[in-house]
């Protein structure tokens, strides 16, 4: 069988690579994938907050005591973190 016009055409078509020109993208100035400390102290201290009336009902005192414990501190650093510039 003899190759045809049609598939000629496509023989040639997969070889040909064009080359897109990526140079006029434009990158943020600053990178949006931060990690912000502040918030992950937040989450931490609501979480023990949380958590702290469950360990008293647990009849868990000393659980119970260092989550408080934890709360506090989580919270002061988060509040410090927060005046921070970044």
């Amino acid at each position: 069988m003899l190759p045809n016009k049609r598939t000629i055409d496509f023989q040639t078509r997969e070889s040909d690579f064009s080359v897109v020109d990526i140079s006029y993208i434009e990158l943020p100035e600053k990178p949006t994938g931060r990690i912000n400390l502040s918030n992950i102290l937040g989450t931490f201290a609501f979480l023990a907050m949380l958590a702290a009336p469950g360990a008293v009902e647990g009849e868990m005192y000393i659980t119970a005591a260092a989550l408080v414990g934890i709360c506090a501190v989580c919270a002061r650093l988060s509040i410090r973190e927060e005046g921070k510039r970044k």
